[in-house]
């Protein structure tokens, strides 16, 4: 059987995947420090491609500064 990579993750995945406590990934989300979540149904998912993106310094850089 094919194993497919996921495309989108729920927030506790997303947060593992950045190795941080999902309260750690929801406030730096809320801050604008990590992308949002897109909606599918009912359903909250992170894309993957944007956060391999922002850990490899691919993605776009905001255009304001945050307090982390």
């Amino acid at each position: 059987m094919t194993r497919h990579q996921p495309l989108a993750v729920r927030a506790q995945t997303a947060a593992a995947m950045l190795d941080m406590p999902p309260a750690e990934f929801m406030r730096l989300v809320e801050r604008g420090a990590l992308p949002p979540p897109v909606r599918i149904g009912q359903h909250d998912r992170w894309n993957v491609d944007q956060l391999t993106a922002i850990i490899r310094g691919d993605a776009a850089k905001p255009n304001q500064e945050f307090e982390l």
